[in-house]
Order: C-alpha cells, then sequence, then structure tokens
C-alpha cells in the first residue's frame, strides 16, 4: 500500500485534531455541570445537616408538597421518615459527584495535553511559519495570551468545594458522634454487636465514605493547582556507522 501524499497526511492529522478539540470540550462542558451538582448537593448537604431538628422535615415536606402529597399524608411522612437513610444518601451523593469531578477534571487535562503534542505534528506537516497563529491555540498562542487573574479561579473553586466539603463532614461527624460513647449496654453477644454495628453505622459512613471523599478532594485540588505536563521523549542517537 502506497504511502499517503503529504497534503493527505496534513488533512488526516486536521481532522482527527478537530475531533479530539470537540471531545476535550464535550469532557469540559461535562466537568461544568457535575461541578454545578456537586455544589448543589453539597450546599443541600451542608443545609440539611446543621440543623437537623427543624431543616429535615421542612425539606420533606417542601418535596412531598412538589409531588402533590395530601397535607395528612405529609404529616404522616414526617413521623415514619427514615432520616438517617437520607443523610447516609447525602454523603454518598457527595462522594459519587467529587469522585467524577476529578475523573472528568484528569480527563480533560489529558485530552489538552494530547492537543499539544499534536499542534506541532500539524504545523510541522503543513509547514508553517514559527509566527503563524494556525493550530498553536494549545501550545504556543495558549502561552504567549494569558488572561490576567483567570489563574485565580482554580484556587476560588478548589477553596469553594473545600470549605462546604469541611463544613459537610464537620457537621456530620458531631452529629452523629454517640453522646454516651461506644460502650455497650449489654455483655457482648451476636446481637449486642449488631445493635452496635446498627446505633453506630451513620457515624461509620461518615468516616469510610467522608474519609474517601477527603482523599478524592485532595487529588482534584492537586491536579487542578498542579497539572502534570507530558513528558517529552529523549532524542534518540543515531547508530555509528
Amino acid at each position: 500500500m502506497p504511502a499517503p501524499l503529504s497534503n493527505d497526511r496534513a488533512q488526516v492529522l486536521a481532522d482527527h485534531y478537530h475531533r479530539a478539540a470537540e471531545q476535550a470540550t464535550a469532557r469540559w462542558q461535562e466537568r461544568n455541570r457535575q461541578f454545578l451538582a456537586l455544589v448543589g448537593v453539597l450546599a443541600l448537604a451542608v443545609l440539611l445537616t446543621a440543623n437537623q431538628s427543624s431543616t429535615d422535615s421542612f425539606f420533606l415536606a417542601l418535596v412531598a408538597k412538589l409531588a402533590g402529597v395530601k397535607e395528612d399524608d405529609i404529616n404522616r411522612l414526617r413521623e415514619s421518615f427514615p432520616y438517617v437513610v437520607l443523610h447516609g444518601l447525602l454523603v454518598v451523593l457527595v462522594f459519587y459527584f467529587m469522585t467524577d469531578v476529578f475523573r472528568l477534571n484528569a480527563n480533560i487535562i489529558r485530552n489538552y495535553e494530547y492537543l499539544r503534542g499534536l499542534e506541532p505534528d500539524l504545523r510541522d506537516e503543513l509547514g508553517l511559519h514559527v509566527d503563524d497563529a494556525a493550530f498553536s491555540r494549545e501550545t504556543a498562542f495558549y502561552d504567549s495570551f494569558r488572561v490576567k487573574w483567570s489563574g485565580l479561579v482554580k484556587y476560588a473553586y478548589v477553596l469553594i468545594v473545600g470549605g462546604m466539603l469541611a463544613f459537610f463532614l464537620l457537621f456530620r461527624i458531631t452529629s452523629d458522634w454517640p453522646m454516651d460513647g461506644f460502650t455497650m449496654a449489654q455483655p457482648v453477644t451476636w446481637q449486642a454487636v449488631a445493635q452496635w454495628f446498627t446505633r453506630h453505622f451513620l457515624l461509620m459512613v461518615d468516616f469510610v465514605v467522608g474519609g474517601m471523599t477527603v482523599l478524592m478532594y485532595l487529588a482534584y485540588a492537586w491536579l487542578s493547582l498542579r497539572p502534570p505536563r507530558r513528558k517529552q521523549p529523549a532524542a534518540q542517537a543515531l547508530p555509528a556507522e
């Protein structure tokens, strides 16, 4: 099979570059939506956890009202609703969105770093001059045209998420911490152990899932503030004749 002509190679590279750029933009938009969902879930979680005695029943009544539930049914629901399950689900939801934001952030950085590697190949294939701006969006043009103070945005996002997450986990642990300690009220039996785990289940969820959420947040913060750069392959020496 004959090797593709130079024009054909340039066209293939340009098409591939455009597809890679579209994929990077799609991931960027998805990350933005998930970030908003994360902030929304964190805000709801902080509100419901800060003053559970008042906000739990109010939130349940609001959701039931929007769903068209009658007033008598709402009152019965307030008395029988498992609020412990609701707060456990909030912890899991925060972990899910935090993990997804980190995953999408990693994909975005990888995709844009790939575009930075494609652009020199495409420019060389097209024979563009070093001063030409074409196909330099993520390399020379981006590096030479940085908007002042735009770098502060990532610090603001990291601080916003970190502050809300810290408040949420602090409220969760303090509200779930047992007032009478962790001792068992009866001799150690399988039934007593099961009751002990049931009584402290939400606190264990706070520590286990909350701990994993903190790890995901630290990974997200590090990736946002110190994004990795692709290592350029070392040039191989030509064999001596």
